[in-house]
C-alpha cells in the first residue's frame, strides 16, 4: 500500500499531466453530490472528459508552480467541495 506522501505525489504528477494535455477545463461545484451521482457522472463524461476531485491546497501548489500564466485565475475560486473536468471538446 503506497504511503501518503507517494499518493500526494502521483496526484500532483496526475494534475500536472492534465493540465499540460488538455485544452479547456471546467471547475464544478460538487456539494450534495452523492458517490453513486458522481460514479454516473463519470460514465457519461468516459472517453470525452476527465473528472479529478482533490485536495484544492495541491491543485493550488500545481497552478502556482507551473501554470500561474494559464490558470491563475482559478486559484481564488479554490474553495469548498470542487472539482476539475478537463476536456478538449465543448463545454
Amino acid at each position: 500500500m503506497a504511503s501518503r506522501k507517494e499518493k500526494k505525489v502521483e496526484y500532483v504528477k496526475r494534475l500536472t499531466a492534465l493540465l499540460e494535455s488538455y485544452d479547456k477545463l471546467m471547475l464544478v461545484g460538487a456539494d450534495f453530490v452523492g458517490s453513486n451521482h458522481m460514479q454516473q457522472i463519470r460514465q457519461k463524461i468516459r472517453g470525452k472528459a476527465e473528472l479529478l476531485m482533490g485536495k484544492n491546497t495541491m491543485v493550488r501548489r500545481v497552478i502556482r508552480t507551473n501554470f500561474l500564466e494559464k490558470f491563475g485565475e482559478l486559484l481564488p475560486r479554490l474553495e469548498g467541495n470542487v472539482g476539475l473536468v478537463f476536456t478538449n471538446g465543448s463545454l
